[in-house]
């Protein structure tokens, strides 16, 4: 049987909302202070796989200082209107072994299942660079 995954979910009568977490909640909306549906998918999307990455680069005992994501897309005309293409650029602040730091994000590429399941509407990419 597969894993257990679930959420709680609170709306207004309009557009207005939380997802509540255990660790506090998250404003679900339109408005400066709260996450549309997109940013929450590109969220997720980036949790997944630097949790992936970094299960792979603790495993292999590399050491960094920060990673930082960038993620820019384009989304289709048709309806529904699901991901096209998606590009992650990451930056990599004083990693220890640049090799395999790379190897560690092809694993998450592979293992990552938001990334496979995001895989299957849209072209992903993404771009790794050291600073």
């Amino acid at each position: 049987m597969g894993q257990h995954v679930e959420a709680d979910v609170r709306f207004s009568d309009i557009f207005d909302g939380e997802l509540l977490l255990k660790e506090g909640s998250i404003k679900i909306g339109m408005n400066p202070d709260q996450a549309g549906p997109y940013r929450l998918l590109l969220g997720a999307l980036t949790g997944c796989f630097h949790s992936t990455f970094l299960d792979v680069a603790v495993k292999k005992r590399l050491t960094f200082k920060s990673v930082r994501y960038h993620l820019e897309g384009e989304k289709r005309d048709e309806v529904p209107q699901t991901l096209k293409v998606l590009h992650l650029t990451i930056e990599v602040d004083g990693a220890d072994n640049h090799t395999q730091i790379l190897r560690c994000f092809e694993l998450a590429e592979k293992y990552c299942s938001i990334y496979t399941t995001l895989s299957h509407v849209a072209q992903l990419s993404y771009e790794v660079s050291f600073i």
